[in-house]
């Protein structure tokens, strides 16, 4: 640039115009020194980057062996610190009455912080100062033999603790029902009169109880079962002489899992805990058959998971603080889980409900998995509200289905078995900023852009009924076009004959005969059986 300047400067003339180049410009060419710093930075990147790449396989060695190191030194000086537990006990207990004696003397005197440290030198005398260090003395010898004292007291304590504990265990596992049930209540007294780590103690031995199988065997080891009028087996009712037992266990958990009566119910939140709200209710492959009644509760942490529950479950009310699993969980009667709080993941996959299945007005304060779950009775969920990711993909609804007025942030109803009617009428009043699920577009779609109801199937029946019910409008979308739903339907939903030995879905140019706005189909449909089959008319799906 520079020397085509220079070249331009000779060749102006005098009256300012450019003249004939006397000497022609430059070609432009790589310098030398060009290269040279290309192949340094080449040479320099083939020299780094290994040795960059190195530092990162080393960094995490590094790390873990830092992590480990620190690890063990905290649990030498753990170690040492319980083998000398009475000797810290003395010095902590002496640093303290220091520490009180020193602020009293400066709150009380008029010479300082140090004034009870002191004395003053014209009246003082060899005998005053003699007194005070024997005072002093005697004062931490005293401390120390309160403590010593005290450790005792603790020590025998704690041993009379582990000796009741031990012999309700002991009723526990006695063959008469009535000294199991006296066991349960001993437990419940030793986790109440001495607290601690008493309590998850009480409550791991009461929930391994429930976890063991304590039904009736033939003698070829079989389950007994209850018989109907009819003299056929009854599977849903299981024959056990524990029955008592179970439900005082049942009630005695409840009872510790539900805030003071004190707290009223509108004003308790997360600080009102029960006793034993805050250890964890490990009920896995439990197979129980009395009524679980958890009203009002509040747990930490919630294992029901692979459990086999025969009778009612009622959760109603209750505050999931943290985790609560009910997967593979199979319910034989009513459950019930309305005006329930779930702060934390929930899971319900692969549950099956036999009976009617009741979330009216619970709400879902973090993500919740319903994939493949099977609906066999009514499944409500009137207002309920999901604030975060709710799964169902997979499931199955045979009986009706109600998700009137419930609040969806992020929902996914994927092949989807609806074989009854269901109701997805939205709420009026919108609590969350983005709350229906046939808004087809952003957040409601994944990286595929695949609807909500993405090969969801109802039947073709109740088509027309009035009892296949979703909202008639839809939000505007700047990425996708097309209506709210094809022959009342959402996008990616279909008709379907459960009737069939094999069902199937009907072709897509019969879903779409008519007119494309709901409003201008009639309200009367004809029967399937009347419906035209591939007559050749025109073809709905690819407008």
């Amino acid at each position: 640039a520079a020397q085509t300047f220079a070249t331009a400067k000779m060749n102006t003339k005098k009256d300012g115009t450019l003249g004939t180049p006397r000497v022609p410009l430059p070609i432009a060419t790589k310098s030398r020194d060009h290269t040279v710093d290309k192949k340094t930075v080449f040479i320099m990147k083939k020299l780094i980057l290994p040795l960059r790449n190195r530092v990162k396989q080393l960094e995490y060695p590094f790390k873990l062996m830092l992590t480990q190191k620190i690890e063990a030194t905290q649990n030498r000086f753990t170690s040492w610190r319980h083998e000398n537990d009475l000797f810290f006990s003395i010095i902590t207990w002496v640093l303290v009455a220091t520490v009180a004696y020193t602020l009293l003397n400066w709150f009380w005197g008029d010479r300082g912080i140090f004034s009870g440290w002191s004395l003053e030198e014209n009246t003082s005398t060899p005998l005053e100062r003699i007194k005070v260090s024997l005072t002093i003395l005697g004062g931490t010898g005293g401390i120390g033999y309160l403590v010593i004292k005290f450790r005792e007291r603790s020590a025998l304590e704690r041993s009379e603790a582990d000796e009741k504990l031990v012999r309700a265990v002991q009723q526990l596992g006695d063959a008469s029902p009535q000294v199991r049930i006296a066991g349960v209540y001993a437990l419940a007294d030793v986790a109440d009169t001495y607290e601690g780590p008493y309590h998850q103690r009480v409550v791991d031995i009461l929930c391994g109880y429930l976890r063991t199988d304590r039904l009736l065997k033939d003698t070829n080891g079989e389950t007994r079962y209850a018989t109907n009028k009819d003299g056929f087996l009854n599977y849903d009712h299981p024959l056990s002489s524990d029955g008592p037992v179970e439900s005082a266990i049942l009630s005695i958990i409840a009872s510790h899992l539900r805030p003071p009566q004190t707290t009223s119910k509108n004003k308790r939140n997360k600080t009102d805990l029960g006793p034993w709200s805050s250890y964890r209710i490990d009920l896995h492959n439990a197979i129980l058959t009395e009524q679980i009644y958890f009203v009002n509760c509040h747990f930490k942490q919630l294992d029901l998971r692979r459990a086999t529950l025969f009778d009612r479950v009622i959760f109603s009310g209750s505050h999931f603080f943290e985790a609560a699993s009910f997967e593979s969980s199979i319910f034989k009667q009513v459950v019930d889980f309305g005006q329930a709080h779930f702060d934390f993941h929930s899971s319900f996959q692969g549950a099956e409900f036999k009976k009617d299945a009741l979330f009216d007005n619970a709400e879902f304060n973090s993500t919740s998995n319903f994939s493949e779950v099977t609906f066999a009775g009514n499944s409500i969920f009137y207002g309920t509200i999901f604030s975060s990711i709710c799964e169902f993909s997979d499931s199955t609804f045979i009986q009706d289905t109600c998700f009137k007025e419930a609040e969806f942030n992020l929902a996914y109803f994927r092949k989807c078995t609806f074989r009854q009617s269901a109701d997805f009428t939205p709420n009026k009043i919108e609590t969350l900023k983005r709350t229906w699920v046939l808004d087809s577009d952003g957040s409601l779609l994944d990286g595929n852009l695949e609807p909500t109801f993405f090969e969801a199937d109802f039947n073709i029946k109740l088509r027309g009924a009035g009892k296949i019910i979703f909202p008639e409008y839809r939000r505007p979308s700047a990425s996708r076009a097309g209506p709210s739903k094809v022959d009342g339907l959402p996008e990616g939903a279909r008709w379907v004959d459960f009737e069939t030995s094999e069902y199937h879905s009907l072709p897509q140019e019969q879903q779409g005969e008519g007119s494309p706005n709901e409003e201008d189909q009639p309200d009367e449909i004809p029967p399937t059986d009347n419906l035209p089959q591939d007559e050749g008319g025109e073809e709905d799906g690819d407008e």
